[in-house]
């Protein structure tokens, strides 16, 4: 069975790069590098534990969106996903995604089943809707929807960010005063109210100085398994 190999190279200006191909062994591997004219100066399998690299949601919706338009432009989907390889080349994570769909497609199988290979960058609605494009013969719409999809899941995520970043700043600085309150400010008064009568509220507040400050350790170690 062929395997996925990494490659590190140079350019004749003197450049290092790096990027992937498919080869049966490694001597295999030399003699593809060799017949493109790729001075390799190290190469070494790629394991599976690196295969399941995860893309992050800007380069799965980029790498989504241009096999979309280039599906839309009538060519197969081995050349769109060969042209994005050499396109990719240099790109470690994403280019190493490819060349192993490459190799899947071109050795028979299903995209679907290639892309099962990669379920961390690629999830089951993902999986699920290609698979049912193949069926249908609508790879190109689906890729369109899926960037779609990707474009609006992104939206969303960064609006949640931003509508929960100011009460999150809020709360932290709200947290910081009562904080400072009770360990530093409050147990420097005690002695002024010494050998008086309290209003309840105030013994309230001294007591909860003193049990926050005895029990610092205990909170710290609730606050940090907390978060």
């Amino acid at each position: 069975p062929m395997g996925l190999f990494r490659y590190q190279a140079v350019e004749s200006s003197g450049k290092k790069f790096s990027g992937a191909i498919d080869a049966d062994s490694l001597q295999d591997a030399k003699l593809k590098l060799a017949r493109l004219q790729i001075l390799a100066l190290r190469i070494a399998p790629v394991t599976e534990k690196e295969m399941q690299k995860r893309l992050d949601r800007a380069e799965l919706l980029a790498l989504t969106r241009e096999i979309s338009r280039l599906l839309q432009a009538g060519l197969p989907l081995f050349d769109a996903l060969s042209a994005l390889e050499e396109k990719y080349r240099g790109n470690k994570r994403p280019h190493q995604i490819l060349v192993d769909l490459c190799k899947q497609v071109s050795s028979g199988h299903a995209l679907s089943e290639a892309l099962l290979r990669h379920k961390a960058t690629f999830d089951i609605l993902y999986i699920s809707m290609v698979h049912n494009a193949e069926k249908t013969g609508s790879l190109a719409s689906c890729f369109e929807e899926l960037s779609q999809l990707l474009f609006r899941q992104m939206r969303l995520r960064k609006q949640i960010v931003s509508s929960l970043l100011y009460p999150s700043m809020l709360a932290a600085f709200c947290l910081f005063v009562f904080s400072a309150l009770l360990f530093f400010v409050v147990p420097s008064l005690q002695e002024l109210f010494e050998g008086r009568t309290l209003h309840p509220f105030t013994r309230i507040v001294f007591s909860t100085s003193r049990f926050v400050c005895n029990a610092k350790i205990e909170l710290s170690l609730f606050t940090v398994s907390l978060i």
